[in-house]
């Protein structure tokens, strides 16, 4: 009877131990899931009018460094318009802001360019390029120790955005 009783607890105890192990393991993978959907928001303000861009970018792979982007336009008024750029499937993270003449601002991708309208601050995406003559303004950027940061001219000057394939 007693080595019955210490098989059936043995039994039990490795039932017990296996049914743990599986639940310590779900809560760490959607613990990943859902406190791993890592959002960065950098924003520029326009001088001119207060309008405020806004490059955001979202982790698009729990371990590789890929992020959906989206820029955002939030008018003085509240409101708002925003549009998906280009995936950033590692290294294309960088997107350069200018000026043109007519006051329209473009934010220039690796694959893409968002054109702003100078009155309705509405967006529109193509695979144009800035216009020339455009005013270099700064970067949305990845920072070198981590984190983002919209660069002033002085702190990252005009790079070309030329995919480097491979």
């Amino acid at each position: 009877m007693t080595n019955r009783r210490a098989v059936v607890s043995r039994s039990f105890v490795l039932r017990f131990a296996a049914a743990t192990a599986a639940l310590v393991l779900a809560s760490l993978v959607v613990a990943r899931i859902v406190f791993d959907s890592r959002t960065y928001d950098i924003e520029y303000t326009v001088p001119a009018d207060r309008t405020r861009l806004v490059a955001r970018y979202v982790a698009a792979h729990s371990h590789l460094a890929e992020y959906d982007r989206s820029l955002i336009v939030v008018r003085t008024n509240g409101a708002r318009d925003e549009v998906e750029l280009a995936k950033d499937t590692g290294g294309y993270s960088r997107a350069q802001l200018y000026e043109a003449d007519d006051g329209a601002l473009y934010l220039e991708g690796f694959f893409d360019v968002a054109r702003i309208d100078a009155n309705s601050r509405r967006i529109s995406v193509s695979s144009n390029r800035v216009p020339a003559g455009a005013r270099y303004l700064g970067a949305f950027d990845r920072l070198r120790e981590g984190g983002w940061k919209f660069l002033a001219p002085h702190e990252s000057p005009e790079q070309s955005l030329a995919p480097r394939g491979g």
